[in-house]
């Protein structure tokens, strides 16, 4: 220890003159370190405003483009609303004119039309007036016909209008006079209107405006009372039908008709042979052959049995 003690008093200068050194290398090293780091500081401090100022510029000249844009935009919308406008009033009133000029030839074509069927018109009243004169100068011819020993006033082919309406008007049918059976034979099935009856080809129920009276095939079939054959026709339901005007609103239709003997407009009297009885439709076949009869006043079903004797 006394060695190292002396040593180091022997030494000392040299010792002393180490430890300046180093303090001075230090001493160097921080005031270069701090100047350095100085520098650097500044030029960040330069380098950050610069890019701010000139972003700033940048922003100031974006706005002024964007407001130029803008202001040309607004300049480019009114023109082409202006040249909209004008437009659309161009077409408007090139579509009026249209228009106007269309319904001006509609009209010259309407009235062109209405003056040809005016004349066709004239012609068809003059062509039909010389018909009807022709018509009215024909007169009625009356063929008696016998038939099983009856005889029958038939007239013959249709009755001009004139003639057809005295004949109706001078039917004195009024719900009095008594009607005959048009054949002899049971009920099969009865009128029902205010309530239902059962059919048994159809296996339902439903109601009857009419009456069917049983009959075989050919049975003759009698005018329950005088009038004017109104009308034949065909039904599905009720085959081959004749309508009978008794007058007053009194009709007589006899129903599963075959071999009709009468025409329309054809005059009958009471028992008068209107034709015969048919197979029935395939809506009575379990029922069997029968004549429907039926009465109505003013288009409304009543009750035959209420007429008859």
């Amino acid at each position: 220890m006394n060695k190292v003690w002396a040593f180091m008093k022997g030494k000392a200068f040299y010792f002393a003159l180490g430890i300046g050194l180093i303090a001075f290398v230090a001493l160097i090293s921080v005031y270069s370190y701090k100047t350095n780091v100085d520098s650097l500081n500044a030029e960040k401090e330069v380098d950050l405003n610069e890019p701010a100022s000139e972003m700033a510029e940048s922003d100031e000249a974006d706005g002024e483009t964007a407001a130029s844009e803008d202001l040309a935009g607004a300049s480019d919308a009114e023109q082409a609303d202006a040249d909209g406008n004008e437009t659309g009033s161009e077409r408007a009133d090139a579509d009026d004119n249209l228009t106007f000029q269309d319904d001006v030839d509609a009209v010259d074509v309407a009235d062109d039309a209405d003056e040809d069927s005016s004349d066709i018109l004239s012609a068809d009243n003059s062509d039909a007036s010389q018909a009807d004169e022709s018509a009215a100068t024909e007169d009625d011819i009356f063929y008696p016909a016998e038939e099983d020993g009856e005889t029958v006033d038939v007239i013959s082919g249709s009755a001009s209008p004139d003639t057809e309406n005295e004949i109706v008007a001078g039917l004195e049918y009024n719900g009095e006079q008594t009607l005959i059976w048009p054949v002899t034979g049971d009920v099969i099935l009865p009128y029902s209107m205010e309530t239902t009856v059962f059919y048994k080809t159809l296996m339902s129920y439903k109601c009857n405006p009419g009456m069917l009276i049983a009959g075989e095939v050919g049975t003759s079939v009698q005018s329950a009372y005088e009038g004017v054959v109104e009308k034949i026709e065909a039904s599905n339901e009720y085959g081959t039908m004749v309508t009978v005007n008794m007058g007053n609103g009194y009709k007589a239709i006899y129903g599963q008709l075959q071999n009709v003997t009468v025409s329309e407009g054809d005059t009958v009297s009471t028992a008068s042979k209107i034709g015969e009885i048919s197979t029935p439709t395939s809506y009575y076949t379990v029922e069997g052959p029968h004549l429907f009869f039926k009465i109505t006043k003013d288009d409304t079903p009543v009750n035959p049995v209420n007429y008859m004797q």
